[in-house]
């Protein structure tokens, strides 16, 4: 019905305007009106598809997804996680724009993240994932690298890709301009944050997340945040990671958590190893062992003590 209204409103118009053309004093009176009515017309068809489009939308997530309709948006339970869709504005007149927020709590608590900007201050964490960091900034205590995992950054990061991400107070949102998204990308992208959201309650362990942990600059980041958090848990983890771990760096945290000299002295000749590690590795020794920190140190100009 509503496409035969639309054709109608067309034709009507092209109509009006080709007797307009043709007319004398009727054909004036006409063509000043026909281009109103050509307007008025385009202007009903956007309306109309404006309605059609948020009564799809209604549908499908409330008739479908079972989701909660009220004032300001939809919310429910979806793919196991808490989630809302809002559409909000700021500002006025001219500077008026419009938003819309797809969110899915996370209960964790502690974690602030933002999409990369320059509004906000420089990151209080560096994850150590070169990736992640270029894209959040992160706020959090030692705790808060356990709800960043691999596959955590991962999803994060690609989360990202679809707008501005904001995580804080245990909600997680991601955020579009404008409030005329399709029923269908609406339903993608609540199922997507709530997948993210989901992914986030099932970390928290840093113990296992050292244990899982791919990258070696996270890694050894996540041991030492386990240490502020449970020395005896971290120690547990620092003489498994000093027999075990490839990496330079991580077995010099490790050595650090342990107060192992033999172990922090390698460490310290590695110039593999972190840098700063290294000189603050340098600066817990004493007596000879000192020495023989500041000599290695000594042959890498970028290093001091």
């Amino acid at each position: 019905m509503e496409q035969v209204l639309h054709l109608f409103v067309m034709l009507f118009s092209v109509g009006l305007y080709a007797v307009a053309m043709i007319g004398g004093v009727l054909g004036s009176i006409l063509a000043t009106l026909a281009p109103f009515v050509l307007f008025m017309g385009l202007f009903l068809m956007g309306i109309n598809q404006g309605q059609s489009r948020r009564k799809k939308r209604r549908e499908l997530l409330v008739d479908q997804l079972g989701l909660v309709a009220d004032r300001y948006g939809f919310s429910g339970i979806l793919e196991g996680a808490s989630v809302r869709l809002q559409e909000r504005s700021t500002g006025s007149g001219k500077q008026r724009r419009y938003y819309t927020d797809f969110s899915a709590r996370t209960g964790v608590s502690g974690l602030v993240l933002n999409s990369q900007s320059s509004f906000f201050a420089a990151r209080d964490v560096t994850v150590g994932d070169p990736p992640f960091d270029e894209t959040f900034r992160t706020y959090c205590g030692p705790e808060g690298l356990g709800w960043l995992g691999a596959d955590v950054r991962y999803a994060l990061r690609a989360l990202r890709r679809e707008g501005f991400v904001a995580h804080k107070d245990g909600v997680l949102t991601l955020i579009l301009s404008g409030q005329s998204h399709s029923a269908e990308a609406c339903e993608r992208l609540l199922r997507l944050v709530a997948q993210v959201s989901v992914a986030m309650q099932q970390g928290g362990d840093l113990v296992q997340q050292v244990q899982d942990e791919p990258e070696a600059n996270v890694r050894w980041r996540m041991l030492e945040a386990l240490g502020q958090q449970d020395v005896v848990a971290a120690k547990i983890e620092a003489r498994r990671l000093l027999q075990s771990d490839s990496d330079p760096t991580v077995r010099l945290q490790a050595a650090l958590l342990l107060r192992h000299e033999a172990a922090l002295l390698e460490g310290i000749r590695s110039d593999r190893a972190d840098p700063t590690l290294r000189s603050a590795a340098a600066s817990t020794l004493s007596g000879g062992a000192r020495c023989v920190a500041v000599e290695a140190l000594a042959r890498d100009s970028m290093l001091w003590v």
